[in-house]
């Protein structure tokens, strides 16, 4: 099957997307399945063309993601969409394959621009924090779910975070976060705060499945930055 052009893939978008009062469902269904299975043959690079090189899926994918997440940092999660012009390029035809595997939510298109919305796989998949990141009462608020660190607020897992969060961009050393807990500090010390935050991202892993939520050395320890607002 040959590539559809900008336009062709634009016009199969709108149809899959149809208003029941204009067409029926079953052809609503008809045309939104046509629409897939020539995603599936986009993203697995089996379309052909007689007089143009079109650049491979997984490239298109990254600069679409790119230019994406650039107008994230500018705007947020909603924004519009405009065209990226690169040679063997095609900027619809990615963004609608990106929404067919649940990265967006398109709104609508026209002339080559398109309202969208950022969904959570967007996020996962450029390690952005969609929601802040917040300590409270032994629970820790991340990636939009609710980890618990404590149930006692009277235990050393519940200090030790809410030390981190009185400065959340500070690399805290393990003496300075005993001297914030009014605490002496000796040498030994080192092995029982290493434990101690190990559990918590374990904790953390086991809810969320990041592995590196806490930056942990022997000596140190830090909120990893990437998951900061």
């Amino acid at each position: 099957m040959n590539y559809l052009t900008e336009e062709e893939i634009e016009t199969m978008w709108a149809l899959s997307r149809a208003n029941p009062g204009l067409f029926t469902e079953k052809e609503i269904a008809n045309e939104r399945q046509k629409l897939n299975e020539y995603l599936e043959l986009f993203i697995s690079n089996s379309l052909q063309s007689t007089d143009t090189n079109f650049k491979k899926f997984e490239i298109q994918k990254g600069l679409t993601m790119e230019h994406l997440k650039l107008d994230f940092d500018s705007f947020g999660k909603s924004f519009v969409a405009r065209e990226l012009t690169v040679d063997g390029y095609l900027f619809l035809h990615s963004l609608i394959v990106l929404e067919y595997l649940n990265y967006l939510e398109i709104k609508d298109i026209s002339e080559r621009t398109a309202p969208i919305i950022l969904k959570n796989r967007f996020f996962e998949a450029n390690n952005i924090i969609d929601s802040e990141t917040l300590y409270s009462d032994g629970i820790l608020q991340f990636n939009k779910k609710r980890v618990t660190i404590s149930d006692s607020e009277d235990s050393e897992q519940h200090f030790v975070m809410d030390v981190l969060f009185k400065n959340k961009n500070k690399n805290w050393s393990f003496d300075e976060i005993a001297e914030s807990l009014e605490r002496d500090y000796a040498k030994n010390d080192s092995e029982k705060y290493y434990g101690t935050f190990y559990k918590i991202n374990k904790k953390i892993e086991k809810e969320t499945g990041f592995t590196d939520f806490l930056q942990l050395t022997s000596k140190e320890v830090q909120i990893n930055k990437k998951y900061l607002p």
